[in-house]
């Protein structure tokens, strides 16, 4: 594989020789977002994630990067919740004169669900307007009315498999996030595929910040 293939296959923001060092490492290349990639580590079964630096030399995070340093912080403060992904840390190196970010992860896996995923990110748009039980209210009075264009079991089914408890914690959870997200000038991202499994099949938020920079 020549260097432009390597480019074009992981992505212009990673020096190449970073995908020619794990692949010797054992590493297993799983894939790709703009800014990202997610490798396979040999052995443990978790997943080293690697944010690129958008090529700005400053020797600092950029703000993509430090969106999701914010998040694995978060999750690293609230091990005990269920909702978030396990972190094991992140590490700072440098590559070609460029700053990265890597963090290890345990692995998550789609969501198989799509209607829940859907009312959890319905969830998501509303933590700022309504209480939880404010909202849990205001969306089962139009799913008991045949008649609305929402009517579904899907809301009632994943009410049960969270219970109380777990409908306020991951209200909570998501509260604190857009929390985050205003803070630091992020996007809340949690967008329906941003909701995944953990490894022991509990609903997961994944990379729940959007950061452009």
């Amino acid at each position: 594989m020549i260097v432009k293939d390597i480019l074009l296959e992981f992505g212009s923001d990673f020096d190449w020789s970073i995908s020619r060092e794990l692949k010797q490492k054992g590493y297993k290349f799983l894939k790709k977002g703009a800014d990202q990639q997610a490798w396979l580590e040999p052995n443990t079964g978790l997943i080293l994630k690697i944010f690129g630096t958008k090529a700005n030399g400053s020797g600092s995070l950029t703000t993509a990067q430090q969106s999701f340093k914010d998040f694995a912080d978060y999750c690293l403060r609230h091990k005990d919740n269920p909702f978030l992904p396990n972190f094991l840390g992140w590490e700072i190196f440098y590559k070609g004169g460029e700053t990265y970010l890597q963090i290890r992860m345990e692995r998550l896996f789609p969501f198989p669900n799509k209607h829940w995923a859907e009312w959890l990110e319905e969830m998501s748009n509303s933590v700022d307007a309504y209480s939880a039980m404010e909202w849990y209210k205001y969306e089962m009075s139009g799913q008991m009315n045949p008649g609305h264009e929402r009517f579904s079991e899907a809301l009632p089914e994943l009410m049960t498999h969270l219970g109380e408890d777990g409908f306020k914690l991951l209200w909570k959870t998501m509260k604190d996030l857009s929390e985050i997200a205003d803070h630091k000038g992020y996007n809340l991202d949690l967008h329906s595929k941003n909701f995944m499994l953990g490894s022991d099949g509990h609903i997961v938020i994944s990379d729940p910040f959007f950061a452009d920079k």
